[in-house]
């Protein structure tokens, strides 16, 4: 959380800390380990830190949807019976844009052009695509961003999700002539600033942290505080030294 209560100071440090984290993921000389950390801290930094402002929040999210598109177009036409773990950078990127958008949808939709925006996104057509990133994804975003994607008529969601939930055993794969199991919970559930629970020094960092806010007319405090335990306790945070394993890819 320092780097969190840091960056407040100067608007060049945020800014230097989410260009650092897209420039390590989109750089392929560097470790899976590394580069699936920096996309988890910059969609962590970019969906709670509420003193980044929604344009940059846009930005940042459409440099994310341009590289799955363009990430897309070189392979997804050979992805039938190919190990998912190797599309594992396109997974972490479409679940760091479902996350994003699940904690900043309402700034977003407060803008004119905000779900205008999203439309042009095409999430639909990342979501429906061979890839099938909704089987990759963790559940608890999956769910809430498909409540959202039916509100704001962005994307349909539960007929794969549902098709996804038939054929949930673990799949057997070919990859690199050899063969291998691979269950559909491939991408590790880290997002480190989520939540901030130290009571005493919480009084720092609640006025710039950017709660869960239900997206329903008739919300109450009590149904906030739920959703967003449910949501924390399905993606319980894991260490860095846990995702050792992506490597292996």
């Amino acid at each position: 959380m320092y780097n969190f209560l840091y960056s407040t100071f100067a608007a060049s440090i945020d800014d230097e800390f989410m260009n650092n984290c897209w420039k390590t993921f989109v750089s392929p000389s560097i470790s899976m380990t590394f580069r699936q950390a920096a996309i988890y801290y910059l969609c962590s930094f970019i969906a709670r830190a509420n003193y980044i402002k929604i344009k940059s929040v846009l930005t940042l999210t459409q440099s994310m949807v341009d590289w799955l598109h363009m990430y897309m177009s070189t392979t997804e036409t050979d992805t039938c019976r190919t190990n998912p773990k190797r599309h594992i950078p396109f997974y972490a990127i479409c679940q760091a844009v479902l996350y994003i958008f699940i904690y900043r949808h309402q700034e977003i939709a407060r803008l004119s052009n905000g779900i205008e925006r999203v439309f042009q996104w095409r999430l639909n057509h990342v979501i429906s695509s061979k890839l099938n990133p909704l089987k990759f994804c963790l559940p608890a975003i999956t769910l809430q961003f498909a409540q959202l994607a039916r509100n704001y008529q962005i994307a349909f969601c539960y007929s794969i999700i549902e098709t996804n939930r038939r054929y949930s055993l673990p799949e057997m794969f070919s990859f690199d002539n050899y063969s291998s199991i691979v269950p559909s919970q491939i991408l590790h559930a880290y997002f480190p600033f989520d939540p901030y629970v130290l009571k005493r020094s919480s009084i720092f960092i609640r006025p710039i942290y950017n709660e869960y806010q239900d997206e329903s007319e008739d919300f109450n405090r009590a149904d906030t505080n739920e959703n967003e335990n449910i949501l924390q306790s399905l993606m319980m945070s894991t260490t860095p030294s846990s995702l050792h394993s992506i490597d292996g890819v």
